[in-house]
């Protein structure tokens, strides 16, 4: 389907709302001659009605169409891997769903050409470690967009801090969900993103994303005919198949937030692409890898000694002890 535009507020109605502000401001001045407040000037009175009005404007400016698709999703977290009996629901109902009843919300992402940028966060332990969660969640946003957070901890203190739900028998500290709403990319961008190079006992991103990001929940490789990734959605509790329910449901943390701005599946639709990351490696750069950081560390050393006397570096450009 084709993607919807923004509805613009229109020049008239722009003007309308001037007018109405102009009329306003005189009839207070008007107001303020005859009966003088001693507690605020008129450009105080004026202000406060300029703030008023222009915010009716803004905030409805400000409002996301939800472009219209299919979300797939499965009702129960533990999803048959026969794909035939995936469901799907209408993007711009997500908002109304129902998330304190009896299903639960698990986007089913199967390998496609575009995905929302998301990440996962499951083994945050202090305020720091948060605090260095949202810091680098903050340097994406120049190439990003904005991102809905929401999560929880079983910590009263970070929730009141963070403005995550409280639920005091949670297994984990802090569990947050983050997804970049405003802009696709390429799930094979996505991959390449959360990428671990090395071998098990020093297995580390390729790239420098925070340190906490949870890499095994990104699955969505053409692997098999029942590749997917499975992302239960914040708001949801975890449910199973004929086993009890774990009600770990978290909460959005932003003000004016909305449910559908966690949804990692997008359209894919190519007729507009202006909302495709094609910079990430902007925000996101490449670590070297440990070969490479015992080179640097090598060739620091020996300029190290050049520049102490200690060696010097010969005609064809090497370095060799220097002859006392």
């Amino acid at each position: 389907m084709s993607r919807r535009t923004t509805r613009n507020v229109s020049i008239t109605k722009s003007g309308v709302i001037a007018r109405e502000l102009m009329d306003k401001m005189i009839e207070e001045q008007e107001k303020n001659k005859t009966n003088e407040n001693i507690f605020e000037s008129v450009d105080e009175q004026d202000n406060k009605l300029f703030d008023d009005l222009l915010s009716k404007y803004v905030n409805e400016t400000s409002k996301r169409t939800i472009p219209e698709f299919f979300v797939k999703l499965y009702p129960v977290i533990d999803v048959p891997s026969d794909l035939k009996n995936i469901c799907t629901y209408y993007s711009t109902k997500i908002n109304d769903f129902n998330f304190d009843g009896l299903d639960s919300f698990n986007e089913v992402i199967l390998p496609d050409k575009y995905c929302h940028p998301n990440f996962d966060f499951d083994h945050i332990e202090s305020n720091e470690q948060y605090a260095s969660v949202i810091t680098c969640l903050d340097s994406l946003v120049s190439e990003f967009g904005q991102y809905s957070i929401g999560g929880y901890s079983n910590d009263p203190k970070i929730c009141a801090i963070c403005n995550l739900k409280y639920i005091i028998d949670a297994a984990k500290k802090i569990s947050i969900h983050v997804v970049f709403y405003e802009k696709r990319i390429l799930q094979q961008d996505m991959m390449e993103i959360v990428m671990k190079v090395g071998n098990q006992n020093t297995r580390r991103f390729a790239y420098d994303i925070n340190e906490f990001v949870d890499d095994s929940v990104y699955k969505p490789k053409h692997v098999s005919k029942s590749s997917r990734q499975i992302f239960r959605h914040i708001l949801s509790n975890k449910n199973y198949r004929g086993k009890e329910s774990i009600y770990i449901a978290g909460q959005l943390c932003k003000p004016n937030d909305q449910p559908f701005n966690q949804i990692i599946q997008c359209i894919q639709d190519d007729s507009s692409t202006d909302d495709v990351i094609s910079n990430w490696s902007n925000v996101i750069h490449k670590l070297p890898s440990l070969k490479e950081k015992e080179k640097e560390k090598t060739n620091a050393k020996r300029l190290v000694e050049v520049d102490n006397g200690v060696a010097e570096v010969a005609g064809d450009g090497k370095q060799q002890l220097k002859r006392m």
